[in-house]
C-alpha cells in the first residue's frame, strides 16, 4: 500500500469503476507478485488440491516492469493494472 494514496483499488474494483464509463480494449499488468504469498491464491490451491508451493504453470511474470496481458497471467495478481480504453458511447 502505498501512503500517498487514501485509496487503492483491486483488479475488480479497479475494472468496476471503468466499466460506468468507459469499453476496456485491453488490461495489462505490472510488477507481478509471487502469486503464492497471497491468502487468495493458497485457498485456491487448497480447493484445486494442487501443492500450496509449487507454480502450476511457466510463471512469465519474471519481466521486471514490462506490461504482460492479464490474459497470459494466471494466480498472480500485478502491482499495478493498466487499462486502454474508449469512452462508452452510451454514456456520451
Amino acid at each position: 500500500m502505498n501512503f500517498h494514496h487514501r485509496f487503492e483499488y483491486g483488479v475488480g474494483e479497479f475494472v468496476g469503476e471503468l466499466l460506468k464509463e468507459y469499453n476496456i480494449l485491453e488490461l495489462y499488468g505490472q510488477t507481478f507478485l509471487d502469486d503464492k504469498i497471497t491468502y487468495y491464491s493458497t485457498v485456491m490451491r487448497e480447493v484445486r488440491h494442487l501443492d500450496r508451493n509449487a507454480l502450476p504453470y511457466q510463471n512469465p511474470v519474471q519481466k521486471d516492469h514490462m506490461l504482460v496481458s492479464l490474459g497470459d497471467i494466471k494466480d498472480a495478481e500485478p502491482m499495478y493494472v493498466v487499462a486502454v480504453c474508449e469512452k462508452n458511447s452510451k454514456k456520451l
